[in-house]
């Protein structure tokens, strides 16, 4: 892991519209946190509930023998998180000391320290808060000419698909999908140290959680642990998946073969424990039918309803710098596993194709990746999606997914 190195498009470095701001935290007596600040001519307010759930207790990284070991402190990162659901804000906020804060504001405004920028008169560290640009027009996530992209999910091989489904009960349950994060080598080498990593992932999947809120089912991410492959530890489904002539791309489909033979074949560690794998890839996805063109036009790819199958469970999302981007391919490639489909698509084809679709059709124009949304709340799943995910949760395919709650403030998923 000494192979780590530092990448500009991670670090604190603003490139889009930028404001300087001096925020505030505030503490009722209650406990209850606000978030204080004036940007973009105008107050803004967040109230803030803790989001340290998305870690498990017991998060770990699984080195290339599938061997756990534990560099970050996660109960300090646990009580850092913060999430303000209705903006899909995810933060991270540090209070030893002069208050720091690092994240999301919402789907399209990042906020960080602003190293130079000194302290106010009241002691608040400065920050500069950035709103990102459109990626539609920069183009800047598939780094091409494209102007849309595609999302592809695949079948389950026969033997898997057939599996007999029943319904299961499942009173006094909770919902909840255990998540290994895989990071090709490219992606890991964005960042200095562990934790850097650690962040950044579990930031991004507390905006999938915003959305996944939208399901209403009560559906709970718990983030496992971290597979990052480094350059000398990354197996070979990835890079030996180039396509001849387009090194720079690797065919998406051959790579999740690829992946879900190679965690089927290693199922244990984290690798048995999690529910659902996905691969973050760095390296650009792309199709090829053995022709001079390929198509470059694709964000992920997934197994229908694969979650909990030992192999099945896998699905690889392209990497995008822009926070809202990278969140709606995890949360797609992550629906397609719990058994949503594209709507006007197979189980969902009589869901009409609208903007507000989580699941819409991704080739287009309404599709949400293209739609300037200032925050997940114009980003939900369609009653098709729902219909869909609480029919893979009647299943027993689904077993994996359920657990005992905390607590018995419990409502069922099957109540009519």
């Amino acid at each position: 892991f000494a192979s780590f190195l530092l990448f500009a498009t991670v670090s604190a470095i603003p490139n889009g519209r930028v404001h300087v701001v001096f925020p505030a935290v505030e503490t009722s007596r209650s406990g209850e946190k606000t978030l204080k600040l004036r940007a973009f001519d105008r107050d803004i307010e967040l109230n803030l509930q803790p989001a340290g759930e998305i870690l498990a207790k017991n998060f770990g990284f699984m080195d290339d023998d599938h061997r756990l070991f534990y560099p970050v402190d996660v109960k300090n990162l646990q009580r850092k998180l913060y999430k303000n659901s209705a903006n899909g804000a995810a933060l991270l906020i540090d209070e030893d000391g002069p208050v720091t804060i690092e994240g999301n504001l919402n789907a399209k405004v990042r906020i960080a320290p602003y190293e130079s920028g000194g302290m106010d008169e009241a002691g608040r560290i400065a920050h500069w808060i950035e709103e990102e640009e459109e990626e539609r027009n920069k183009k800047a996530y598939l780094r091409d000419d494209s102007t849309y992209f595609s999302n592809l999910w695949q079948q389950l091989p026969p033997d898997i698909d057939t599996e007999n489904t029943k319904r299961m009960d499942r009173e006094g349950k909770c919902i909840v999908i255990e998540i290994l994060s895989v990071t090709d080598s490219n992606f890991t080498k964005r960042f200095s140290n562990y934790e850097e990593l650690t962040e950044y992932i579990t930031l991004t999947y507390a905006g999938v959680q915003t959305i996944m809120d939208t399901l209403e089912l009560g559906i709970k991410l718990r983030l496992i642990g971290i597979h990052a492959f480094t350059n000398e530890t990354e197996p070979p489904f990835i890079e030996s998946n180039a396509i001849p002539g387009h090194e720079r791309y690797v065919q998406y489909n051959k790579v999740l073969s690829s992946m879900n033979r190679y965690y089927c074949e290693h199922d244990y560690g984290l690798a048995k424990d999690a529910d659902v794998i996905i691969l973050t890839n760095d390296r650009l996805l792309a199709g090829w039918d053995g022709g001079p063109d390929i198509n470059t036009n694709i964000g992920g790819v997934a197994f229908l309803s694969g979650a909990c199958g030992p192999c099945s469970k896998v699905a690889v999302s392209a990497h995008s710098v822009s926070y809202d981007i990278r969140v709606i391919l995890l949360t797609h490639e992550t629906a397609h596993l719990i058994g949503i489909d594209d709507d006007g698509e197979g189980n969902s084809k009589n869901c009409t194709n609208g903007k507000d679709s989580v699941m819409g059709r991704s080739d287009s124009p309404l599709h949400p990746i293209f739609q300037n949304f200032r925050d997940f709340s114009d980003h939900a799943f369609s009653e098709c999606s729902k219909q869909d995910v609480k029919y893979f949760l009647s299943t027993s395919k689904a077993e994996c997914l359920f657990e005992e709650c905390p607590n018995d403030n419990i409502t069922s998923l099957f109540e009519t």
